[in-house]
């Protein structure tokens, strides 16, 4: 269907393809429109895209199945009342202008039910009724209402709408990277609607069975008897001949897996958590050297090349410690108070879910929890914490993007320029009064954004608060279900674990960048300067937008 020919590059390679906007204004063109959507989808489901361009939060959907979730867990006393309340709320947020959950009275009928969220049992007969089927032709409504009206969302809104609900579908950020370049290549959608049916068209796929191979170097048997999924050495070896082609790897047999999902990446991620799963059983069950050694690589039927299985990072990038010098610092004061964070939070970079998100909300209540204030407002001051370095890595990206892509007078001033705060300062008068031209469609994409947050900065970073605490308060939810109920298959952790780690990075950057520059740590002194500041942005007194925080 989507014209690929079997194409596997690996996502996140040189973008050597991509549109060259001559000109954008302060209201885009139709035909423009949905170019920087689709730069922003390959934001979204790239491996390696900076933290204020990622995707922050999951679709409409799945916010709504989560909160469906919450409200049975509530039902056995399994949560906590006030949290499912809170996220309630959040759903009716998103949910009411959401025309791609349906007609306006269904839109109403489910708002009005979120707002009787409690324990009784037909409020939840009669939210799981609202829901029945409430993703199916989610993305064709919208395409249809495009097509009336075309201005009816903006492209950031439309982006994010397109990439949450794709990946809450389960589709893999890899096979939809792939997806989205050859939407720019090959279909080259010419208006927003015509880009929402094409994903309309994608979302309609079904799920398929897949066989994956996992080659291991040692297993300790320990005897046991090997279930049907193992293949000794020989077994293995003519598999691969037979399925894969010929394969010079180093093994001893391994295990094949008959699993269904939506594209190959989405089944080598089950496959590999099955086997992380069959590893912890083994290293508990056999104390010492338990010899339960996979490769790196796993194989499905019908591809030639390898999948990789080691965990992707998820970019908790705290970057102030390699530019302040402070990697192999040893007794640095201004770390003290910070350095049981970081350890905490290490394992949200790689780590397996349940350590993940448990280390990384115990990380945030170790430098910013108080007494007077209940747990869940950590999501709330960490936010204003990201907001207020939001305009400045934005600008810090652009800048450099576009003195490598021109040869013109700014592009000379930046390079002459040391101070990254002069230079953010440079892009934003340009991008301000003279509309800079960037060859790159996710560049693009930002520097229409910077133009609006130039345009009002009040509103503009309000959203991105709003944005990040969302963010954030679903990471203390999915904390309290892994540790109060011992839930570990939420509807929304994958989400969490895929939105929220760049996030707590870019929160916990800005608190070590002011304890290495101030040679002190005040996390809390700190929160309290954002929140001032962001409330006085764009109001006379307050500081520039590239200022935030003096940083």
């Amino acid at each position: 269907m989507e014209g690929e020919s079997g194409s596997l590059a690996e996502p996140g390679s040189p973008r050597v393809e991509l549109f060259a906007l001559q000109q954008y204004s302060r209201k885009m063109t139709a035909l423009e429109a949905p170019h920087l959507v689709i730069g922003r989808l390959r934001d979204y489901f790239a491996r390696r895209t900076n933290w204020q361009r990622r995707l922050w939060n999951p679709g409409t959907v799945t916010v709504l199945q989560e909160t469906l979730e919450a409200v049975q867990l509530l039902e056995g006393g399994q949560v906590a009342l006030g949290a499912v309340e809170a996220l309630a709320r959040t759903a009716e947020r998103r949910a009411g202008p959401d025309s791609g959950i349906g007609t306006t009275a269904k839109r109403k009928a489910i708002t009005e039910i979120l707002r009787k969220v409690s324990r009784s049992q037909m409020v939840r007969y009669q939210f799981e009724y609202l829901l029945r089927g409430v993703g199916d032709g989610y993305l064709q409504r919208w395409s249809g209402i495009l097509r009336d009206q075309p201005d009816k969302i903006k492209t950031e809104e439309a982006s994010r709408l397109v990439a949450g609900h794709l990946l809450g579908l389960g589709f893999s950020p890899d096979k939809l990277h792939r997806w989205s370049t050859w939407l720019y290549r090959q279909r080259q959608p010419q208006t927003l609607a015509d880009l929402f049916e094409e994903a309309e068209a994608l979302a309609r796929s079904r799920k398929a069975e897949w066989v994956v191979f996992i080659p291991f170097r040692a297993l300790g048997r320990h005897g046991q008897t090997m279930p049907d999924e193992w293949l000794d050495l020989g077994e293995a070896s003519r598999w691969l001949l037979d399925h894969v082609g010929s394969v010079k790897i180093r093994h001893n047999g391994g295990f094949v897996f008959k699993v269904c999902a939506l594209d190959p990446w989405a089944a080598v991620e089950e496959v590999s958590d099955i086997v992380e799963s069959l590893g912890n059983r083994i290293a508990v069950g056999i104390p010492g050297n338990p010899r339960f050694e996979s490769l790196t690589s796993a194989f499905v039927a019908g591809f030639e090349q390898s999948f990789s299985l080691e965990r992707p990072r998820r970019q908790v990038e705290i970057t102030s410690l390699k530019r302040e010098e402070a990697l192999f610092a040893i007794g640095n004061a201004g770390l003290d108070r910070l350095r049981s964070a970081i350890d905490l939070v290490a394992p949200l970079e790689t780590g397996a879910p349940v350590a993940a998100v448990a280390g990384s909300w115990a990380a945030l209540e170790a430098i910013l929890a108080r007494p007077d204030e209940p747990n869940f407002t950590l999501a709330h001051d960490l936010a204003h914490l990201v907001a207020c370095s939001f305009t400045r890595a934005e600008l810090t990206s652009l800048s450099y993007a576009y003195e490598q892509a021109h040869d013109d007078r700014l592009a000379d001033a930046l390079g002459r320029t040391e101070a990254n705060r002069e230079r953010c300062r440079l892009l934003y008068e340009a991008i301000k009064g003279d509309n800079p031209v960037f060859p790159d469609l996710s560049d693009s994409a930002a520097a229409y954004r910077m133009r609006e947050l130039i345009d009002d900065p009040r509103i503009v970073l309000e959203r991105v608060v709003k944005h990040v605490e969302e963010s954030l308060s679903r990471l203390y939810r999915q904390r309290n279900l892994m540790l109060h109920a011992g839930k570990t298959d939420s509807i929304a952790l994958p989400a969490t674990l895929r939105t929220v780690p760049p996030l707590v990075g870019a929160g916990l950057d800005r608190l070590v960048h002011d304890a290495l520059t101030d040679g002190q740590s005040d996390p809390l002194r700190l929160v309290a300067r954002a929140k001032a500041e962001l409330a006085l942005r764009g109001r006379p007194g307050g500081s520039h937008v590239v200022d935030l925080l003096g940083h």
